[in-house]
């Protein structure tokens, strides 16, 4: 019966989210075709990525391992050196940038050399494009057993093609401020039984370009021979102009932090959008501690902060009692 809501998964402390993303679960899937393994093998990992974030979104100038390594790979392809892939696999969640991303290749043994060096080549310029000093991240060479099989040469081909151009972090930005609208997140690639499956995140300020972002990636899927798989997991929650639970918030973070609440739109998907559907007249707001690189094996939360929004918390529990 309650039509108040305060949500625990905001962030920085004297900042409130106030509208948030809709957002799909987006799965692409490969069946695959194999052949006896024949060639040369090279395996390297991409490690060790910088995992920053900005306002809860990977950015487009942060690092993201499988999309490295695919293009990498690709420019190996349009150099006119062919091979076949027998594993790639990054990524531990479909709205985290993979930090390592695993990569086994068979390869003409006259080859070997000239595809080593383009892949080393290749990351060291690539380095230099995201965040610059700030960026870190590893290419490491190791020597494994030739496994059992490959796949097809055709089907590796379009492996690298696909995740080469795929969407992967900002899609579409507001023209005015700059903002980001829609964004694509792949989180998660690799082989799961007989299939190539990707495992992606797409999150939009707007149901109409959350739209158009799955519907590029599906077109992607017909032409490279994926089947796409798209679930909703969270809808937009829209502005509350007269929010009457965030102006109680206002006045006791002035009384205790000596400022009123940064009022922030969430460009990622919150569950909270979900109890807009459920409860008519609902008023909702967010809370949360000073906390960075969200989604990321770097994230860390400030404790002191936490401290300061809990008291703030629990002071506006016994307002709303009163």
């Amino acid at each position: 019966q309650g039509k108040r809501m305060i949500g625990l998964d905001g962030d920085g402390e004297t900042s409130t989210f106030v509208a948030a993303a809709c957002s799909n679960l987006v799965i692409a899937t490969k069946p695959l075709e194999y052949r006896s393994v024949a060639g040369r093998k090279i395996s390297f990992d991409i490690c060790r990525v910088t995992g920053s974030v900005i306002r809860g979104v990977v950015h487009q100038e942060c690092g993201n391992a499988v999309k490295m390594a695919a293009r990498l790979l690709e420019g190996v392809l349009t150099a006119g050196y062919p091979f076949c892939l027998c594993q790639m696999k990054g990524g531990i969640g479909e709205n985290r940038s993979p930090a390592e991303c695993h990569v086994a290749l068979m390869c003409e043994p006259e080859h070997e050399e000239v595809i080593r060096s383009m892949i080393s080549q290749g990351f060291t310029s690539m380095k230099k494009e995201f965040m610059k000093d700030c960026f870190d991240g590893e290419l490491k060479f190791s020597e494994e057993e030739p496994p059992q099989k490959m796949i097809c040469e055709k089907n590796s081909r379009e492996i690298i093609h696909f995740i080469y151009m795929l969407p992967n972090n900002l899609f579409q930005s507001d023209v005015l401020s700059g903002d980001l609208v829609s964004v694509n997140t792949i989180g998660i690639a690799g082989i799961q039984e007989d299939n190539f499956q990707i495992v992606m995140s797409s999150r939009s300020l707007m149901a109409s370009p959350e739209k158009e972002l799955v519907r590029h990636i599906g077109l992607l899927c017909d032409a490279y021979g994926f089947i796409n798989d798209t679930s909703a997991r969270y809808h937009s929650w829209e502005y509350n102009p007269t929010s009457a639970l965030r102006s109680l918030a206002n006045d006791v973070f002035q009384e205790r932090c000596g400022k009123c609440l940064d009022e922030i739109t969430c460009p990622g998907g919150l569950e909270i959008s979900w109890f807009f559907d459920k409860i008519q007249g609902l008023d909702a707001m967010m809370l949360g501690p000073v906390h960075e690189n969200v989604h990321t094996v770097d994230e860390y939360m400030d404790l002191d902060s936490f401290d300061r929004v809990y008291d703030c918390l629990l002071e506006m529990m016994k307002r709303m009692t009163d």
